[in-house]
């Protein structure tokens, strides 16, 4: 991408180095924030960052999503009708992807401090300029640390705040729209689950399923019960082999 940019030598490889080299995912993630990846002279690095958004369109578009009751845009209206504007159906990965990037701490909502924070690190006042940043959203999936990064966030965010576990049929429905075409025995699992699992998921049993489906092979040989798989993961397998023996 730098044969059509301006950037410099420094910023290019500032932004290779953080997507691994990895050109198509470091020029998306370029144009959609470039101040991200800018390097900083010594003379510019004590002067305050000044960015292209005006905070005052940012409050007034919070407004016209908040909530009637609270200080929140979140159940009553405001986050479906927030992601009609932008185009983007509630049922989609990227919503959750935007929630990730607002950090977004509590399901369904985003608080004042949230939608600031997220608009002005995007560089957006408007909705125009939030749809143009869709493509850049999905892109940070991408890479697989920033994947890793979001699929953990997914946890504390999906659950109950008074809840240390994940409800089993949240976790499900998440996993559906998070490992699709990502894990080989997605479905095998989700009939597991239902079959044997009847309480919440552990954050430990979430995290640790993305590396099993990164590392697993599709007739599961290579699974070591030996290493240090949670029971749940030691069950699945045994329960997957027999499956797959009887095809």
């Amino acid at each position: 991408c730098g044969a059509h940019t301006n950037f410099s030598e420094d910023v290019a490889i500032n932004a290779l180095k953080q997507f691994e080299w990895n050109l198509e995912v470091a020029c998306d993630n370029y144009f959609a924030n470039p101040d991200a990846f800018a390097v900083k002279t010594k003379a510019a690095a004590g002067k305050k960052a000044s960015g292209p958004v005006d905070p005052a369109k940012i409050d007034s578009l919070f407004e016209t999503y908040r909530d009637p009751d609270s200080d929140v845009i979140g159940s009553e209206g405001g986050m479906e009708r927030f992601f009609a504007d932008l185009g983007v159906d509630p049922e989609e990965l990227v919503t959750l992807i935007i929630a990730w990037q607002f950090k977004a701490s509590v399901l369904n909502e985003f608080t004042r401090d949230e939608w600031k924070e997220g608009l002005t690190y995007w560089k957006c006042d408007d909705i125009p300029k939030l749809k143009e940043k869709v493509p850049a959203f999905k892109a940070l999936l991408q890479e697989p640390h920033n994947f890793k990064e979001f699929y953990n966030f997914v946890f504390a965010y999906g659950k109950d705040t008074r809840s240390k576990g994940l409800d089993l049929n949240m976790a499900i429905e998440l996993w559906k729209l998070i490992l699709k075409d990502k894990f080989h025995f997605l479905d095998m699992w989700i009939e597991f689950l239902q079959k044997n699992r009847k309480h919440s998921i552990s954050k430990d049993e979430w995290a640790l399923l993305l590396d099993f489906a990164n590392m697993i092979d599709k007739d599961m040989s290579n699974y070591n019960a030996e290493e240090a798989w949670p029971v749940l993961i030691d069950e699945f397998v045994e329960y997957g082999r027999a499956q797959l023996g009887d095809k």
